[in-house]
């Protein structure tokens, strides 16, 4: 079951934005807005992708590109 945090995180699949773009925008926001902190946990890629309901494909590509961007980033 996904935490509080990680069910508001929605996807709209006729937006004019890919699902990777939508799914990394709201992570941004998650921790700009300090609602994602560093120690919590994170839902699993099949948990994540069946809340949205798309492929875990397209979550899992979410999760690579997002930490290596957060640790290039550092």
């Amino acid at each position: 079951m996904l935490t509080r945090v990680w069910s508001k995180v929605i996807v709209e699949t006729s937006a004019a934005i890919t699902i990777n773009a939508q799914v990394t925008e709201q992570i941004k926001v998650l921790i700009a807005h300090r609602k994602l902190q560093l120690d919590d946990a994170l839902p699993t890629v099949t948990q994540l992708a069946k809340h949205l309901g798309v492929n875990h494909n397209t979550v899992a590509a979410v999760s690579r590109l997002s930490a290596i961007k957060l640790i290039t980033a550092t």
